[in-house]
């Protein structure tokens, strides 16, 4: 049977989460209230950073070789990149109707 280990205050309408391989305690998740990617840290239960969003994310991919996220914005059929440290949108691309996942070829 599951048991939970640790509950965490990120708030509400969390959906995307992504773990931050090479920190074990980082994971990235979409907050649809207010419209955010959030970095949080699991170990602190503490928000690290936060990078707002317009449109709804329906998937975040972490690719840790390169410093990258992606985040398949389903609603205006992109992916979009953007810099780990930064937090910078580097590039959009459309990707055809209604995106769901995207995967990080290592």
């Amino acid at each position: 049977s599951l048991t939970v280990e640790k509950r965490l205050n990120t708030g509400n309408s969390v959906i995307a989460i992504a773990e931050d391989r090479r920190r074990s305690s980082i994971i990235y998740f979409f907050q649809q209230f207010p419209g955010r990617i959030v970095q949080f840290d699991t170990r602190l239960n503490l928000t690290i950073h936060t990078l707002p969003v317009r449109g709804y994310v329906r998937n975040i991919e972490i690719d840790e070789d390169r410093g990258k996220i992606y985040a398949v914005m389903q609603n205006d059929n992109k992916i979009v990149v953007i810099d780990k440290l930064s937090r910078i949108v580097e590039w959009k691309a459309d990707v055809g109707r209604k995106p769901y996942d995207v995967v990080v070829l290592r």
